[in-house]
């Protein structure tokens, strides 16, 4: 007879379970969340640690050592809301494809995973990690007459999953002295970069040639101190920092 058990972890904890299994059971495991944009297409690849017989990548379940795994079940719902709104399974490649429902607006979801402990030839797996650290580089110099751009560079570490088209968004503050230094986003809303592909285990340099960058009023911009505010948004882990940097005359 099959337990099953359900592992209910908050989105911004998730990390790698270490727990030992014994027998083969069903685990339900709420992996994360994401918010997307009208259109938008978004991969999420899941990672496993130990033994499968299959091979690899786009919307698939693997093992860290690249074999994929079938039979995975993928369920999404609104964030915070128990409503199913679309579930897929891993085919014999390890794939799935999830279509919801069409929006107009940004909008997150919840991403839950069920998945049988143990493969048919009888190996036990156990769920990787689909987290990341991020270390961007703070308090650089720009010159207003000099410069045109403010870059974000830096380095992105990932775990275990393998981030595909993954997803960078900005917006700029100025720390306004004349109100105690605190953020003004007079510059818009959040402008969005895709394209950061890093294979797990892989510390990833974030240069300027990749071009997540802002470009400086020059006429308008006073000197000063401002914020870069940072989401990320890889494999249903979304991520927020911020870093700093000053403009000169």
């Amino acid at each position: 007879m099959r337990v099953r058990d359900f592992l209910i972890l908050s989105f911004l904890v998730i990390g790698l379970i270490n727990f030992t299994f014994i027998g083969a059971y069903i685990v339900l495991v709420q992996y994360g969340s994401v918010t997307l944009n009208p259109g938008e297409k978004y991969a999420i690849n899941i990672p496993f640690f130990g033994e499968s017989k299959s091979p690899v990548i786009y919307g698939k379940a693997q093992t860290t050592t690249g074999e994929v795994l079938p039979g995975i079940n993928v369920s999404v719902y609104y964030y915070n809301n128990d409503t199913l709104i679309g579930k897929g399974t891993t085919n014999s490649k390890g794939e799935y494809s999830i279509s919801l429902p069409e929006i107009t607006t940004s909008k997150k979801y919840d991403i839950s995973i069920e998945y049988n402990n143990q493969t048919n030839t009888g190996g036990i797996i156990k769920l990787a990690s689909n987290d990341y650290s991020l270390d961007f580089d703070d308090n650089r110099r720009y010159s207003k007459s000099i410069d045109d751009f403010v870059f974000l560079t830096g380095k992105i570490t990932n775990e275990d999953a393998e981030i595909e088209n993954g997803r960078v968004e900005i917006k700029v503050g100025y720390l306004d002295p004349l109100k105690n230094n605190s953020v003004s986003y007079r510059y818009g809303d959040y402008q969005k970069f895709y394209g950061i592909n890093i294979n797990p285990k892989e510390e990833y340099e974030v240069t300027k040639e990749f071009g997540i960058s802002w470009k400086i009023p020059t006429n308008s911009t006073p000197v000063g101190k401002y914020k870069i505010l940072i989401k990320t948004s890889f494999n249903a882990k979304e991520k927020s920092t911020g870093v700093y940097f000053n403009i000169t005359a």
